[in-house]
């Protein structure tokens, strides 16, 4: 059981994989989504975050132009909402890349080629206590 009226924020630079992401997470969670913010970088992520005051999960792609995702998650994380989940997406898997996200607050990493239904559904459920 997934929780409800969900506030999530998609951050990622590439409009078709936002859409198509979109379109993943309201089939996984349907009417358990109260409002699914988008951003195309790192600096409106944070002007996202300040206006929304709160996202129960952040999606965020690593590299993005002006701030990148490393950075726009620390200043998240630091400055605003400790409770709210970022999760990594990126195609680059590699030690330093999860190293450094998790570091920056992520609580968990999704490359971005391995997204599946059950993936996204797996990380709603062991969040169930939000």
């Amino acid at each position: 059981m997934t929780p409800s009226n969900l506030s999530i924020l998609i951050v990622d630079d590439s409009p078709s994989f936002v859409k198509s992401f979109e379109m993943l997470l309201r089939s996984v969670l349907g009417t358990k989504i109260a409002s699914l913010e988008v951003a195309y970088n790192g600096v409106e992520a944070l002007e996202k975050v300040k206006r929304m005051n709160s996202f129960d999960y952040i999606f965020m792609d690593v590299n993005m132009p002006k701030l990148n995702g490393i950075e726009a998650s620390k200043l998240i994380d630091m400055e605003y909402y400790r409770k709210t989940k970022i999760i990594a997406v990126s195609f680059n898997d590699d030690f330093k890349t999860i190293s450094d996200m998790m570091h920056s607050g992520a609580s968990n990493y999704i490359n971005k080629s391995k997204i599946t239904f059950d993936v996204i559904s797996k990380i709603f459920n062991e969040n169930r206590h939000l």
